[in-house]
């Protein structure tokens, strides 16, 4: 499991995660009915210089919603 942070002198902020098992965010999910795991692997960029927005390529293999398996969750 590997977090990244980076702020570039261009007002650019990066994020990675790779393979951040997101069953570690159940605690902070405030209805208690309500679980998710997976292996989260993504590459994010927030631009808050001029317009803000966040470019990301996110990835969660084997991603579980309440116990019931869904598969591969992609967002680009």
């Amino acid at each position: 499991m590997a977090i990244e942070l980076l702020v570039t002198d261009n007002s650019n902020l990066s994020l990675s995660f790779k393979n951040f098992d997101i069953d570690r965010l159940n605690p902070f999910i405030s209805h208690p009915k309500i679980s998710i795991s997976g292996l989260l692997n993504a590459d994010m960029v927030f631009n808050k210089s001029g317009i803000p927005f966040v470019c990301t390529d996110l990835k969660v293999n084997n991603f579980y919603f309440n116990n019931v398996k869904l598969g591969l969750l992609r967002l680009n």
